[in-house]
């Protein structure tokens, strides 16, 4: 899977982008590519807000951008079930032609959400692009339940997973996964005890360190307690020091 970051230039916006970290003035645009192959699996998140005001919905974060046959499997982990949506052949209720359209347009793919999409109508490689306006806040909220959540990090930027507030609010047992679309596995790491390298002495910390949350990217979080997260605006804004 290949991951594209893109923030492009909207009139009287300037950017710069250096040593991962990116500068950004007001309305800035950009995009997000995850590549996927054509019927495999993929955990994607759309870091952006649209451009248009409108809900983040299928219709409105994809368009008519992917394959007839491509399905979003939202997860919903107050209810442990799936809410899905296919990109299909419909009718138009106002002429009755054919029309393409996402069998459920009101799947909420907000910042701090991921879901699984499957690519369908071909076993090519297919472009999975969200795109809409770079998230100003300095914070954005992560809701987290007991159990499994599918979720993600809410802004468009390479970030160490240990640097993550929902990382730093781990209690012992929880675990994350992230899912390798290339290789169908996952890798997981768990907020346990072990020891601290220079004292020998009990620390908590997670089991595989050095891993990176990358844009588009969402993953499994399980923990044993639900709770609220505010995540950090990892890049400087216009106006920071006002």
């Amino acid at each position: 899977m290949k991951k594209l970051l893109a923030l492009t230039l909207a009139a009287g916006m300037i950017a710069g982008v250096a040593s991962g970290q990116t500068v950004l003035s007001q309305n800035a645009v950009g995009y997000v590519k995850v590549e996927v192959d054509g019927g495999k699996f993929a955990i994607v998140r759309s870091d952006f807000t649209p451009m248009s005001g409108d809900a983040p919905t299928p219709s409105v974060v994809y368009g008519d951008s992917l394959p007839l046959g491509t399905t979003i499997f939202l997860y919903n982990a107050s209810t442990l079930s799936y809410q899905s949506s296919t990109y299909e052949i419909g009718t138009d209720p106002d002429t009755f032609l054919p029309i393409e359209q996402w069998s459920d347009d009101s799947l909420d793919l907000s910042p701090g959400r991921s879901w699984w999409v499957q690519p369908g109508g071909t076993d090519e490689n297919v472009p999975v692009i969200a795109m809409g306006e770079v998230p100003p806040d300095s914070q954005q909220a992560v809701t987290i339940l007991e159990g499994f959540n599918l979720v993600s990090f809410p802004y468009p930027a390479d970030t160490m997973w240990e640097d993550t507030e929902l990382a730093q609010s781990a209690e012992i047992g929880d675990t994350v996964y992230f899912y390798d679309v290339e290789t169908e596995n996952y890798t997981s790491s768990t907020y346990e005890i072990g020891t601290d390298p220079d004292t020998f002495l009990p620390i908590e910390q997670w089991s595989v360190p050095n891993l990176v949350v990358t844009p588009g990217v969402g993953f499994w979080y399980q923990a044993g307690t639900g709770r609220v997260v505010d995540e950090n605006r990892p890049y400087p804004w216009p106006n920071d020091n006002e």
